[in-house]
């Protein structure tokens, strides 16, 4: 049996933790870098949540999540489990692939390790500068 490292409460730091350092790191975004190949406005920087249903799991493993704020260019994702569903959602193994299509992002988790119930993956948009 997997033992929890960090509880809903250690993770709900982690993932404040991680946004505060973003925030902190990459300040404001500029007009030139929220004109990157109109990526970053698409984007709306900044964190959101998506639903891992049940019945999307294909092939039992894997599952592709449509949302307008997955954009290709100019930025970068940190996943993690929603703090609701921690247990669950690391159990499964579940991560995100890299990104092949924008307004996609497909999840897999581990063999034989389908989830039976709804998960919520939090995803945190990372802003990169030019040149990154």
């Amino acid at each position: 049996m997997a033992k929890e490292y960090l509880g809903k409460t250690g993770l709900t730091k982690l993932i404040e933790l991680i946004k505060g350092n973003f925030t902190k790191v990459e300040g404001k975004i500029t007009d030139s870098e929220q004109k990157l190949n109109g990526s970053i406005n698409d984007a709306k920087a900044g964190d959101f949540d998506v639903t891992l249903t049940v019945a999307g799991w294909s092939n039992g493993t894997t599952q592709t999540v449509t949302d307008s704020k997955f954009v290709m260019n100019g930025v970068d994702y940190l996943i993690v489990s929603a703090p609701d569903n921690f247990t669950a959602y690391n159990l499964a193994g579940i991560h995100a692939q890299d990104m092949s299509e924008a307004g996609k992002m497909t999840f897999v988790c581990g063999e034989g390790q389908t989830p039976t119930v709804e998960l919520k993956a939090h995803v945190m948009t990372i802003v990169m500068k030019e040149g990154e």
